[in-house]
């Protein structure tokens, strides 16, 4: 199995902190390429009325982010109103005039530029044993396994 996925993620929030008459709005933008493959083998077989099943397996994951840009910025002074008639949609309005459409009063909070590329490996094993059995009149059976997996994950810090 393989899968390539590559998207495009812009994301937008505002957020209003009305102790501190402050709108924040903030910017997201991400082109996340993520690259999964998985590899299995197994095979069955009967060996003196046991049945036996093994399988290996190895999967790796690389997800990769050319850059996360991340920028904050945000008014002082504004003073909002919350209309919640539609309990679902509440209406904001500016209560003490101040202009949002004044690009001069938009003011930088937070800019970041992060990338934390992630890595994993997976190896498993697996061998399982099974016998049907009769026992006073009645059938039943009876299984028995191993499974060990062994997994390795490397990710980096954002600076």
């Amino acid at each position: 199995m393989y899968n390539y996925d590559y998207r495009w993620l812009h994301r937008r929030a505002v957020n209003y902190l009305p102790l501190a008459d402050q709108v924040n709005s903030i910017t997201f933008y991400r082109e996340p390429k993520n690259v999964f493959q998985m590899f299995i083998a197994g095979a069955t077989h009967a060996l003196g009325g046991w049945d036996l099943d093994h399988r290996v397996a190895y999967s790796s994951a690389d997800k990769t982010y050319p850059a996360t840009f991340q920028v904050s910025t945000g008014f002082n002074g504004v003073q909002l109103g919350v209309d919640r008639t539609d309990p679902n949609f509440p209406l904001f309005s500016v209560t003490n005039g101040f202009d949002l459409t004044d690009p001069s009063a938009l003011r930088l909070r937070n800019m970041q530029i992060t990338q934390a590329p992630r890595s994993e490996y997976e190896y498993a094993v697996e061998t399982n044993a099974g016998r049907d059995l009769s026992l006073g009149g009645y059938s039943a059976h009876l299984r028995a396994g191993l499974r060990a997996t062994f997994k390795d994950a490397e990710q980096a810090q954002p600076d």
